[in-house]
């Protein structure tokens, strides 16, 4: 097997901190994997190292994730504005529709090949947002790719996620599974600035997030003209078109999920709060605006920042404890000493005495990251198969193996709005799922 060769600013934590040890050892491990696993000694080595920065790194998030996100920021030579978010020029240009022909695909179960499929507006859905390697034509690891090659790249990527959804968590039967036509930005600081700016500006929506927006809530919402790109038909700045009827509209909007996965998260998480701006624009009352945001659910796998959710959304954010990319941008910490707490994989973002209504979760799964138990018991070092704890293959096979699949289910049933925490409550309740961490987890 030939391993890929790793620069430290390349590592999830190299730019944070590129002078820690950790990522030069590592750096190092990496590389002489063609050659030889390391000995279990060095193995347990580069742990006590990789403890000792993510100590660090927690270290500077606990002085506040707003100062955090503007050391980064500096690492990768971003400018600040004055009041202290990235000063982000190429935020308005150069995209490239993928994949370009349709507005929403699937992935055929037998041949795996990505198709063009109609969204089916009278059955639940689940609507797929790219991770990072599809989201950006060009980041560390893709500086090769011609633009045509990129696109080819994130609709396999596109593909393998929905394939990943549906053998995992979503059966054919509970719904549809698709993937939205989106527009791939060109830039290789997008993804970066993307996670920094959602805690330097929480209210900054980008461009790609409000095409994301309207091409996937434009139909649910309004009888309305649309272009070529699926964004709506204006005329002097106005929607030409009508918004639908409350009930048309709660009738197309219920029972819909929404998958984000890596930096897929945030723009999932900017899409949504877009929505509220086109169902003012199109001047939808405020209690079908609510009953529109109580009626989604958002599930995140991966989130590599913290992402600011409308608060009437049913959110639940999928974390590998020892995911390197997330760890690299989100504050997980707080989450660790609550699961430790409450010894529940669980944790509700409101009191616990509010649990079961609580519309905002967070579950934090022990999945393999830079190394992790071998077969055998003893540690293995293997930071490319995991892809350093961010792998979603991985991620899911575990929410496979906790019953989540019934979760899932239960989503897709639900009549127009309902409240999460109930919903996981009842299947904690009815032992569908298990929510225990493992006792090498705590």
């Amino acid at each position: 097997m030939a391993y890929v060769k790793f620069a430290i600013e390349e590592l999830p934590l190299g730019v944070v901190f590129p002078d820690d040890e950790y990522n030069a050892h590592l750096c190092k491990a990496i590389a002489a994997m063609e050659t030889k696993q390391p000995e279990l000694a060095e193995i347990k080595a580069i742990e006590e190292k990789r403890e000792a920065i993510w100590n660090r790194i927690q270290e500077l998030k606990d002085k506040g994730m707003r100062g955090f996100a503007q050391h980064v920021s500096t690492q990768y030579q971003f400018q600040l504005r004055d009041d202290g978010a990235l000063n982000y020029p190429w935020q308005d240009c150069d995209f490239v529709r993928v994949p370009g022909t349709s507005q929403f695909y699937t992935c055929h179960p037998e041949t795996k090949a990505f198709e063009a499929r109609d969204l089916d507006h009278d059955r639940p859905k689940v609507i797929l947002f790219a991770t990072g390697r599809a989201f950006a034509q060009r980041n560390a690891r893709l500086l090769h790719l011609t633009t045509e090659e990129s696109i080819q790249n994130a609709c396999g990527i596109m593909s393998a996620q929905i394939h990943l959804l549906r053998s995992r968590l979503i059966p054919q039967k509970d719904g549809q599974l698709l993937a939205y036509a989106y527009d791939m930005v060109k830039s290789e600081f997008e993804t970066p600035a993307l996670r920094l700016q959602s805690i330097l500006d929480p209210d900054f929506i980008h461009e790609g997030a409000k095409r994301s927006a309207e091409r996937v809530f434009g139909p649910l919402i309004a009888e309305a003209e649309f272009d070529r790109a699926g964004r709506f038909k204006r005329e002097n700045g106005v929607i030409v078109g009508e918004k639908r009827s409350s009930e048309d509209m709660l009738k197309r909007i219920q029972n819909t999920v929404l998958v984000g996965g890596s930096v897929g998260c945030v723009i999932v998480g900017q899409a949504t709060r877009h929505l509220v701006s086109l169902l003012e624009e199109l001047k939808v009352d405020s209690e079908t605006v609510d009953e529109v945001m109580k009626s989604l659910t958002i599930c995140n796998f991966g989130p590599t920042t913290h992402i600011p959710i409308d608060s009437r959304i049913n959110y639940l954010a999928f974390i590998n404890r020892h995911d390197e990319f997330v760890y690299a941008g989100h504050n997980t910490g707080p989450y660790l000493k609550e699961s430790k707490a409450t010894n529940s994989i669980l944790i509700s973002h409101d009191s616990p005495e509010n649990a079961k209504e609580s519309r905002h979760w967070t579950a934090l799964i022990e999945g393999p990251g830079v190394s992790f138990p071998g077969a055998d018991g003893e540690l293995v070092f293997d930071p490319d198969a995991t892809h350093f704890g961010h792998n979603m293959k991985q991620y899911m096979n575990i929410l496979k193996e906790r019953g989540f699949q019934a979760l899932f289910s239960d989503i897709l049933g639900q009549p127009k709005s309902y409240c999460l925490g109930a919903s996981l409550d009842a299947l904690i309740q009815s032992n569908k799922l298990d929510v225990t961490p493992k006792p090498d987890a705590i």
